[in-house]
């Protein structure tokens, strides 16, 4: 994605720079063509880049359709119905203060971690899917997090993870299941993108 974002601002920088250099000219009456064809030259191999860049991006979400419409539905659907449940659980032990509320936790956490094992899979397997390493954090470390201090019975611990759990929750409100594949490809990209904003925070509650 920052490959793609700095193609895109040479391309943007090229442009600008060209329409200087002709707007200059027009006011000196002296255009200089050696320069002029070299940037005119960057900005079409630049667009070239970029329009290749596209209709391959199409053609690849096109030819793998049905596995960006399955980890779609398993992100935003499945996962999501039970991170929620998840929350639930941690609210009612935080709550009560019961054993067997934060045993409820526990219980829920393996439904939570069979279904986020199959969105890694999932999501990993996708090609052009450009991610940052965030989905391997909030997976791998941040709910083992949970699920380890429900085991202890650490009401403090919990509490704070249940916070951090409770201000993600809201990501997986926030997609439109569009019908172009290409859309849903963005929407799972941003999904975990955002949850780069939470990258310290993961980090160090799941210390």
């Amino acid at each position: 994605m920052k490959g793609k974002s700095l193609l895109l601002g040479l391309f943007v920088l090229a442009v600008v720079w060209l329409l200087y250099d002709l707007i200059c000219s027009s006011f000196q009456k002296k255009f200089h063509w050696k320069r002029g064809k070299v940037l005119l030259g960057v900005v079409a191999v630049m667009a070239l880049l970029i329009v290749a860049d596209f209709f391959y991006n199409s053609y690849v979400t096109s030819k793998y359709n049905d596995s960006y419409q399955e980890a779609y539905q398993n992100l935003f659907v499945t996962e999501k119905e039970e991170v929620q449940k998840l929350g639930d659980a941690l609210d009612l032990a935080l709550e009560s203060s019961g054993e067997e509320q934060t045993a409820g936790v526990v219980q829920a956490m393996e439904s939570v971690d069979k279904v986020c094992k199959q969105s890694l899979e999932e999501i990993s397997g996708l090609p052009q899917m450009e991610l940052l390493g965030t989905e391997n954090l909030y997976y791998g470390v941040f709910f083992p997090a949970i699920e380890r201090a429900a085991k202890q019975g650490d009401l403090g611990k919990l509490k704070e993870l249940s916070e951090v759990l409770h201000q993600i929750l809201p990501l997986y409100e926030e997609y439109t299941n569009p019908e172009d594949t290409y859309d849903k490809k963005r929407e799972m990209q941003l999904f975990y993108s955002k949850l780069a904003n939470y990258r310290d925070t993961l980090e160090k509650l799941s210390e």
